[in-house]
């Protein structure tokens, strides 16, 4: 994530639905994914009014925690943990309430999960800067930010000698490319190099499905580190992790800027 932010997989796990209780087969999903090296691991405290970090933290007890880069975000709370916002209080109380929830000391990226209008981004910068310095976050970044607030956070954290968002989660497909021509050039530190799912052994990579073609677009994208995508079951994980083996040639990806010209 960016020039000088962590290195993760390529494919990453969301839990914004699926994940609403520990069940056996939100295990195996996990399970595929140790298999598959997708060790990206995306929740929120808002997600299913908090049950999706519950469920984590049942499901991902030592060792099995260190196998995974675990990301949450901050910002629209929960049943348990009312307001909204980036505010230092809220911001503390909905990290304090996460790491409870998930039995862990800390988190490997903390995200501002939209920008607060209503709190001085300086405040924010600070609030954020200080968790990575105690050692309750490995890092922080953001989500849906424009790019315009991205570079305001990365000079204001420099002027402070504060840490760097390193990450900036945003939509991206091929029908909805707003990001590649505005977010992404933003991108905290531009991107950084990572390495891919490890290939299968014994053969070449097969020809990517559709699904696999569209993620390995957006993997292709300049400054995108991991792209996140949700799975009902094991075998989502191990068709999606195929697209981190594919590499488009030129004249693929001309076919699909000529067929998605206009849609996105």
């Amino acid at each position: 994530m960016g020039a000088a932010g962590p290195t993760v997989s390529p494919l990453g796990l969301g839990t914004w639905r699926g994940f609403e209780s520990p069940s056996r087969r939100c295990a195996d999903i996990l399970g595929a994914c140790v298999d598959a090296g997708v060790t990206f691991i995306d929740t929120a405290e808002s997600y299913a009014d908090g049950q999706a970090v519950r469920s984590l933290g049942r499901l991902l007890s030592s060792p099995r925690r260190d196998a995974f880069f675990l990301s949450t975000k901050v910002f629209y709370g929960n049943s348990e943990l009312p307001g909204t916002g980036l505010g230092r209080r809220h911001v503390r109380a909905g990290l304090h309430w996460t790491l409870r929830a998930l039995d862990t000391d800390n988190v490997d990226l903390l995200q501002a999960h939209d920008f607060d209008e209503e709190t001085p981004l300086r405040d924010v910068v600070t609030t954020f800067g200080e968790l990575v310095h105690e050692g309750r976050i490995g890092c922080w970044g953001t989500s849906r930010w424009s790019a315009e607030h991205v570079l305001d956070a990365v000079r204001l954290a420099d002027e402070m000698r504060l840490p760097r968002p390193v990450s900036n989660q945003t939509q991206l497909s091929l029908l909805q490319q707003t990001a590649d021509t505005d977010v992404l050039p933003a991108a905290p530190g531009g991107p950084r190099p990572r390495p891919g799912l490890p290939p299968r052994a014994g053969r070449r990579p097969p020809r990517p499905d559709r699904i696999q073609l569209a993620l390995a677009w957006v993997l292709g994208r300049d400054g995108v580190a991991c792209t996140v995508v949700g799975a009902r079951d094991p075998g989502q994980v191990v068709e999606c992790a195929a697209s981190a083996e594919q590499s488009l040639d030129e004249s693929t990806l001309g076919l699909l800027d000529v067929v998605f010209a206009g849609m996105a």
